[in-house]
């Protein structure tokens, strides 16, 4: 037991020491780096690198400098490197090669369906164009450098040709769901297009700089005429409530009436029992006239605003006032309508007359003199001002 006890003890003493040899390397370490320097990396790095390069262990494949290999032929004349083991195999690459199947015809062919379409092409030509567009892939852009120069044909001429004898040949074998039975090309338009598009490019600084501008302006003017369009529908909104109002105003007359003849309605019924029912004078007091919402609303209104109690005794002088009372509310709600209407014309009329005074200001100004013809005839603006002024009088007078 004892030595057992001495060997743990003295694992121990190890360990601790162990502990302050690990504390004190760390504290040396951290005085050749800084301390946040440490924290990020963990540690110094080694000088010595200890990856292990796994592959130096593998065998040196053989590399041979081969032709190409296609499914047709072998380029001899262009080589490159291949691992041994794929010497004979196809090129990687020609997955890629991918042939256009181009819809072909024969002479006969030509000369039944395709000699009327373009009589500045014949035969030769139209199958030497089709050798091209089978050997570039239809690249017209390659096609057209390639192409014969004492033919004399552009792109636009070339493209023409080509979309034109197939969509015919497509017509012809009715194959209508080929891509290219719907498709129509248009030289014409080709042709302003490249030509707008190199005028673009040929632009100079000076235009660039207008274009922007016009560009900056006219965005402003959309901006304006939005923000214009804007108040022009509250405008309209605010005139269509004033409609509503001056209608509900119109129909103030209406009101005045109606309550009249539901007043004469309840005297009838007095004055001749025997042809109606038992029923309580409040009756037409408590219930809503057949007028608008917004006229009771209006009418109810100005009652509260005089006190009136809605559950007063119904006498016939109480109804007989009341009664009376509301055809003096109606009566004083087409005074404030007529008034209103009065003073819109007056404000009309005093803008005119001010445009008016300002223009015989601008021809009282003018230096040039007139004639007798003119002396003799009546100012036409004299003659205005004093009839708005005559107006102005009326109006206040009716005031």
């Amino acid at each position: 037991m004892s030595e057992g006890l001495q060997k743990l003890v003295m694992f121990f003493s190890d360990q601790g020491k162990k502990k302050k040899r690990l504390i004190d390397n760390k504290k040396k370490n951290i005085e050749y780096a800084d301390k946040e320097v440490w924290n990020i990396t963990g540690g110094l790095f080694p000088l010595i690198p200890t990856s292990n390069n796994k592959s130096k262990d593998e065998p040196v494949r053989q590399w041979s400098y081969s032709p190409i290999v296609q499914k047709t032929q072998q380029i001899s004349s262009i080589l490159h490197w291949v691992p041994v083991t794929d010497k004979d195999k196809l090129f990687s690459c020609e997955k890629f090669n991918i042939k256009i199947d181009l819809v072909d015809f024969n002479e006969e062919q030509y000369n039944e369906y395709l000699k009327e379409l373009d009589s500045s092409w014949d035969y030769e030509e139209t199958k030497y164009l089709w050798d091209l567009c089978q050997r570039f892939d239809l690249r017209f852009i390659i096609i057209a450098d390639r192409y014969d120069e004492k033919r004399c044909r552009s792109i636009e001429d070339i493209k023409q040709r080509f979309y034109s004898v197939t969509r015919r040949l497509l017509e012809v074998r009715n194959q209508q769901n080929h891509p290219l039975y719907n498709y129509k090309y248009d030289p014409e338009y080709e042709r302003v297009r490249k030509f707008e598009l190199e005028k673009f490019l040929m632009r100079t600084k000076e235009t660039t700089e207008q274009e922007k501008n016009l560009l900056d302006s006219l965005k402003r003017i959309e901006v304006q005429i939005k923000k214009e369009e804007r108040e022009h529908q509250t405008l309209q909104k605010m005139l269509k409530e004033q409609m509503n109002d001056d209608n509900d105003i119109d129909n103030e007359e209406d009101c005045v009436k109606i309550v009249q003849t539901i007043h004469e309605q309840g005297k009838k019924e007095i004055s001749n029992p025997t042809e109606s029912i038992c029923y309580l004078r409040g009756k037409w007091l408590n219930e809503p006239l057949p007028i608008s919402e917004k006229m009771n609303k209006k009418l109810s209104l100005v009652l509260s605003e005089l006190c009136i109690p809605s559950d007063f005794i119904a006498t016939e002088e109480n109804e007989q006032i009341f009664e009376e009372l509301r055809e003096q509310i109606f009566n004083m709600f087409n005074i404030q309508k007529s008034l209103k209407k009065k003073e819109m014309i007056k404000k009309q009329l005093e803008d005119k007359k001010r445009k008016l005074m300002e223009d015989l200001n601008i021809q009282d100004k003018a230096p040039s003199s007139p004639t007798s013809s003119q002396q003799k005839r009546p100012n036409p603006y004299v003659q205005e001002t004093q009839n708005l002024e005559k107006v102005n009088k009326k109006v206040k007078s009716q005031n």
